[in-house]
């Protein structure tokens, strides 16, 4: 995309003063761990697996339905937001 500009390095400070401001203040809020706009495909949601080195299950393995019951409202909203992007 001409106006995009080079993926470079994460930016923590963001999150960082979100956390600050809300000072232990539960939200119902997403930190999407990226997004994009496709040419022809629209937004593009990346939500990323946390994993340990000693886990089983990786990136390429895993599936929303092996954490339903701890992230349900964390799919559900991502579903949400997909479909009004």
């Amino acid at each position: 995309m001409a106006n995009s500009k080079p993926l470079g390095m994460d930016d923590e400070s963001g999150f960082a003063f979100v956390k600050e401001i809300l000072d232990g203040q539960v939200t119902c809020a997403i930190n999407f761990d990226r997004l994009q706009k496709h040419p022809k495909h629209g937004y593009i949601i990346f939500e990323f697996l946390l994993c340990e080195e000693a886990q089983v299950v990786t990136p390429h393995t895993s599936h929303p339905n092996r954490y339903w019951h701890k992230n349900a409202q964390t799919f559900i909203s991502l579903y949400r937001v997909s479909k009004d992007l």
